[in-house]
Formats: C-alpha cells, structure tokens, sequence
C-alpha cells in the first residue's frame, strides 16, 4: 500500500486445494514504517476447504505494510505458493 491504510480483515489464497501443501501455523503482523513490526494474530490450521486463510479483527487496524509469516509446514517444504492477498476495508 502507498499509505497507511484502516482495514477490519486479510484473506490469503494458496495455490491448490491440497491440504498437505498448507501451513499449520500463519501469522500476521503490521506496520506503519516497514521497519517495526507488530504481530495481529496467528491460526493454526487456518486454511478452509477453499484453500483460503481469512484473518478477521475485532477491531479495525491501521497500517502501510503486511507481513505473513508461514511458520510451521503441514509437510516438510521451503516455500509456499500464495496466489492473492485481499485486505478488507470496512
């Protein structure tokens, strides 16, 4: 994003539907300067059937960059194939 932004929610898209080729763990964190980080939320076993991860906040955030971090693979794997990333604006 060029500025920062107020957003209520991210959903991540991966690659496939096959189960075995997700993450058990992603977490999210956020920031204003690309340099400080602050971590938002993490799920385990967050992919849906639709090989989709939604993170929805409770209260709506502000900030300029996105991180995911996958942490923990479902099977051993370096990488992993994210297709899209949609921020929502409430």
């Amino acid at each position: 994003m060029q500025n920062a932004q107020t957003f209520s929610g991210i959903r991540v898209k991966y690659l496939g539907s096959n189960p075995s080729n997700f993450y058990k763990e992603v977490t999210i964190a956020l920031s204003s300067n690309n340099s400080t980080w602050t971590k938002v939320g993490t799920i385990e076993n967050a992919v849906e059937k639709n090989g989709a991860s939604d993170f929805i906040f409770l209260v709506p955030v502000k900030a300029q960059y996105i991180k995911i971090e996958m942490d923990i693979p479902i099977k051993e794997a370096d990488y992993i194939n994210i297709t899209e990333v949609t921020v929502y604006q409430k």
